[in-house]
């Protein structure tokens, strides 16, 4: 069984071997990976329009005060909606796509707000369907395929996830965070040393990425070669990232 498979009677059963309760161990320490993957929700390109920089107030007033002429054009409406939905205002953000819609109906950027849109309000197979439908109008829309590996984790297929951040990564080779979603998957599985290589990706692209760290000292760790954890670490630290190594069970020299 993978983790995803594991019922409330597999943990209550009357009869439970050594290798048995090895293998509840096992899962376990799967599952709290899982726990890390799904946690990647905030981490959605929901935070980010077009370019990495943060939406700062200024562009959200300007954004808005365009909004606000007698007739805002379609591009408007598009990175209005993009905002609400940043400020998780899923009513607004619902009424100015069905708007978008209404005024141009062929505008290619609709599918990806619906996919943002139903990522949103946890409609996982809804929002697949419309980055799908996005992909297929603009197959180098990088921010598609990145959505569309976050809704298929949401929907326990990581092998799907895995074959969209390879293309997303393809096309923009900068995406600090495809390469860090793919090496929680690929630690997940438990392919350690894809998983390495990509948190060193991360590192090199953002050497100040915090869960880079964490990734790399628990293979290290899991390998039995805590002489490596100790040293990501204090390669952490040494960046003003504190990590705690008894949350990895490590016991690092001062």
């Amino acid at each position: 069984k993978t983790a995803y498979e594991i019922k409330e009677c597999d943990w209550s059963s009357d009869v439970c071997s050594s290798d048995l309760l090895l293998k509840m161990k096992q899962l376990l320490r799967i599952g709290c990976i899982v726990c890390c993957v799904f946690s990647l929700k905030a981490q959605s390109e929901f935070t980010r329009i077009r370019s990495d920089a943060p939406i700062t107030q200024s562009a959200y007033d300007s954004i808005r005060k365009q909004f606000l002429a007698p007739t805002p054009n379609d591009s408007t409406l598009y990175y209005h909606a993009l905002l609400q939905l940043k400020r998780n205002n899923i009513k607004t953000a619902k009424q100015l796509i069905q708007d978008l819609k209404h005024q141009n109906s062929e505008f290619k950027g609709l599918p990806y707000l619906k996919g943002l849109l139903h990522f949103q309000t946890e409609d996982y197979a809804g929002s697949v369907a419309f980055f799908s439908e996005q992909i297929k109008l603009d197959s180098l829309h990088y921010r598609a395929w990145y959505n569309r590996a976050l809704a298929y984790v949401k929907s326990e297929e990581v092998l799907y996830a895995i074959e969209d951040l390879d293309h997303c990564i393809r096309i923009n080779h900068q995406n600090y965070r495809a390469f860090a979603l793919l090496g929680y998957l690929y630690q997940f599985t438990g392919n350690y040393p894809l998983a390495l290589q990509q948190y060193e990706k991360v590192l090199k692209l953002n050497p100040y990425y915090q869960e880079a760290y964490k990734g790399m000292a628990f293979i290290y760790n899991e390998n039995r070669e805590s002489d490596k954890s100790c040293a990501v670490l204090l390669k952490a630290k040494e960046k003003g990232i504190n990590i705690d190594p008894r949350s990895l069970a490590l016991n690092c020299p001062e």
